[in-house]
């Protein structure tokens, strides 16, 4: 498949794309590449001079008041996106959604704790269990399960760096599976000597080829919901100028009034 080619975006041609639309949303959605290609070149406000104003301010307490709605936090983000994301943004994710409870939670406390119990140190832990480590560091548990654990005592001499280093082929990998190491290496001004026997890692074809992509746009009915659930495919597709054809079975949102004055802060 050929690369296709990429669009230059003028002031005229971001403008003329911008007449399209009523709202800042709908171009964002609709017209991604230009949208994108006026923030980069600072026109933003200028090529949307003759849309309709933001109706509606994320504060704390709308935010709240939305949060208030669901018992679940996967139920706040698939009904109130917009509110959600408004949240993280504001780093009030986990205030407003403190009377929620975990959705079907594989890992309860005492699972963890018991799995914690099996380990002297955290790096065993989170090396030996990542799903419970990182179960309990999503919810705040980590210092409390690990408790009983102590700091392990690690001295890299520069000898035992390349016995470390020696053992992986890419510096990609050595950061991965032994980060102590790495990070020593780095610190000492080791890390060129210690990876000189390691080859450049060949890279991944790409995840998101046009038949990926399409795979994952037929998941859902409306562009909106596509671009929330799957933003990598999503910005794939805007750079590739491939989101017309792959999101040509999809129909357009009906909103209501509050959905709208919800869009329309974005």
């Amino acid at each position: 498949m050929s690369k296709p080619t990429r669009r230059k975006w003028t002031e005229e041609k971001i403008q003329t794309e911008a007449n399209k639309y009523k709202r800042r949303v709908d171009f964002s959605i609709g017209g991604c590449g230009a949208y994108d290609a006026a923030r980069r070149m600072n026109l933003i406000d200028k090529v949307c001079t003759h849309m309709a104003p933001k109706t509606r301010k994320w504060t704390e307490e709308k935010i709240q008041e939305e949060a208030n709605k669901y018992k679940y936090r996967v139920d706040f983000h698939k009904g109130s996106p917009r509110a959600c994301w408004a949240a993280r943004r504001q780093g009030l994710l986990d205030k407003v959604c403190a009377h929620m409870k975990p959705k079907n939670q594989k890992w309860p406390e005492e699972k963890i704790q018991t799995e914690a119990n099996k380990y002297k140190h955290r790096v065993d832990f989170k090396e030996g269990n990542p799903n419970a480590y990182e179960a309990a560091k999503r919810r705040g548990l980590l210092d409390k399960v690990c408790a009983h654990m102590t700091l392990k005592q690690l001295k890299w001499t520069e000898e035992k760096l390349q016995v470390e280093a020696s053992k992986y082929k890419y510096r990609i990998d050595l950061k991965k599976g032994a980060l102590g190491a790495y990070n020593a290496a780095q610190k000492r001004g080791l890390l060129d000597k210690i990876c000189a026997h390691m080859e450049r890692k060949p890279r991944k074809t790409p995840k998101w080829t046009e038949e990926a992509i399409q795979a994952e746009v037929n998941k859902y009915k409306h562009r909106v919901d596509f671009k929330l659930s799957s933003v990598t495919a999503y910005q794939t597709a805007c750079r590739q100028a491939l989101l017309d054809k792959v999101c040509g079975h999809m129909v357009p949102k009906r909103q209501t009034r509050s959905t709208e004055e919800t869009t329309a802060n974005e």
